[in-house]
């Protein structure tokens, strides 16, 4: 129940993060989004993509692995739409200068940590 609680309120604080990154994207014209995430998002994101793309006319491309997985492969130079990552790694990262100028950084609450 603690486990499906977590995975339920992760799925929320995920698809208001794709909402607010995608703005632009929705009012223009329909976008692929790339997406790099913690295969701990597998499950709420494979439910909330399906509706979100249904609802916007764009496609989620989202790409799952490990964390450090992730964070290696930013630091070697990839780039994604949204990224969602540990604050420990998004501050990493940051640090390093890995996000573009003026984007909207949505970390987790700790308690979600």
């Amino acid at each position: 129940m603690i486990q499906t609680s977590l995975a339920k309120r992760l799925a929320l604080i995920a698809a208001g993060g794709l909402a607010s990154c995608l703005f632009a994207a929705v009012a223009s014209s329909a976008a692929e989004i790339k997406v790099l995430t913690s295969v701990a998002l597998t499950s709420a994101l494979n439910e909330i993509a399906p509706n979100f793309e249904q609802a916007t006319g764009n496609k989620l491309n989202i790409g799952y692995s490990l964390i450090a997985d992730i964070r290696k492969r930013m630091l070697d130079g990839e780039t994604a739409d949204v990224i969602i990552l540990s604050r420990p790694v998004m501050d990493e990262l940051d640090k390093q200068q890995k996000f573009a100028s003026g984007r909207l950084q949505m970390l987790l609450p700790r308690r979600l940590r």
